[in-house]
């Protein structure tokens, strides 16, 4: 059990499978940012999870940094730790102060047969990424190979090759330059790699760590996501877990999104914090809608450095930027605009 001085600020976990995890909604307030633009104030919404305070991004000093997120005070200890352990939610640190885990050893023989392993990208939790080059084909360009595990229990092989399939399909599928673009797909005994575009950037979590977009920045990068997730959807492809962790921004600014392991997904998937309030205990009928939430509460935290909460601190933006964000954060799915509607927004055409 972690002390009190110890738990901090706990980094939000990508969920899936899900338990049941119902809402609790305060009292509605008044809000003149949003009162101002003409749209109804928002609920607030807590999860009923246990987690301590959120920092906000883009300061300096997070540690003292006000908190967008409270652990909501009527579940037990007990209640919280169930939760927590249904949910992976294990550390109690906060993301600065995480020292670095040793790199994993690569040990697949086959697939070193035909592509040599030049260095560990990153990990996550299902899969880890690394720099490989091609034995047989020299021209190639460093390709960075996602590879999931295979030779794990039944349960968790089955989420695995489900996570696959999303992955693969989706990348099949969809051709962008703001997509990675898949190789080749190479299964061993022991593994399934993904043999994808090596994206070089750092991700929007990373850049918020350090400082906040202007408004004109945020424009570009909010352009860029919201007509490529219109663009997935216009193909029926959904990705259930846009963050600020899946986006790539690459030199020159492009934007990449990544990790599509949740696209197609049939079950309760996504991150806490950035899923919609009526994805919290089932599948979305409107899948759109629920991703139009979530490109809300990025650029919220893009231009603010917080999440939503009950009340959004839009005072220092511009009225047609908070317009954006406002809207996109409607609590029911009908009254938020469809993704072309919000291209054509006074904010996105300036």
């Amino acid at each position: 059990m972690i002390s009190k001085e110890e738990a901090v600020q706990p980094v939000p976990k990508r969920i899936e499978p899900r338990v049941s995890v119902p809402l609790v909604r305060t009292p509605q307030h008044l809000n003149t940012g949003f009162a101002v633009q003409g749209c109804q104030p928002l609920p607030s919404i807590k999860h009923k999870i246990s987690k301590a305070s959120i920092g906000v991004r883009g300061c300096p000093d997070r540690q003292n940094a006000p908190p967008n997120r409270q652990t909501p005070q009527h579940l037990n200890t007990s209640t919280a730790q169930h939760l927590n352990t249904c949910l992976g939610i294990c550390s109690q640190k906060t993301i600065d102060t995480l020292s670095s885990p040793p790199a994993p050893k690569f040990f697949d023989p086959e697939f070193s047969s035909k592509y040599s392993v030049i260095s560990h990208l990153g990990s996550g939790s299902f899969a880890s990424v690394w720099l490989v080059t091609s034995l047989s084909n020299p021209d190639l360009p460093p390709l960075a190979a996602k590879s999931l595990p295979l030779n794990t229990s039944t349960a968790q092989q089955l989420n695995t090759s489900t996570l696959i399939q999303n992955e693969i399909r989706a990348l099949r599928t969809l051709k962008s330059p703001h997509i990675p673009r898949l190789y080749e797909v190479v299964r061993t005994n022991l593994h399934c790699h993904l043999l994808m575009e090596n994206i070089q950037g750092e991700t929007l979590s990373t850049r918020l760590l350090s400082s906040l977009f202007s408004e004109a920045e945020a424009r570009g990068l909010f352009l860029q996501l919201a007509s490529t997730v219109g663009e997935m959807a216009s193909r029926g492809v959904y990705h259930r877990d846009l963050k600020p962790e899946n986006l790539m921004i690459c030199e020159g600014g492009r934007l990449v999104v990544v990790d599509f392991g949740f696209a197609y997904s049939k079950k309760v998937c996504g991150t806490i914090g950035y899923c919609a309030p009526e994805a919290v205990e089932a599948v979305p009928e409107d899948l759109e809608a629920a991703e139009v939430w979530t490109l809300g509460v990025i650029l919220l935290e893009v231009l603010t450095g917080k999440l939503y909460d009950a009340n959004p601190a839009l005072e220092g933006l511009s009225k047609s930027a908070a317009q954006v964000v406002a809207k996109c954060l409607q609590l029911q799915p009908p009254n938020r605009p469809r993704i072309r509607e919000i291209l054509l927004m006074e904010w996105i055409k300036e």
